[in-house]
């Protein structure tokens, strides 16, 4: 039993890391490109959003 909340706890830890990594590259791409295109960081975010649900 105990083997098994380790085991839990660990894929969980790994599971929080990768989104915290993919998360960060996303910011980091999407501030590179408010600053190529001149925009806000937040208007790149809802340029992205409105083409994504079209």
């Amino acid at each position: 039993m105990e083997k098994d909340i380790f085991d839990i706890k660990k894929n969980k830890d790994l599971t929080v890391s990768v989104h915290y990594t993919i998360k960060s590259s996303v910011i980091e791409k999407v501030k590179k490109i408010a600053k190529e295109k001149s925009m806000s960081e937040s208007r790149v975010v809802n340029t992205i959003l409105e083409n994504f649900f079209k």
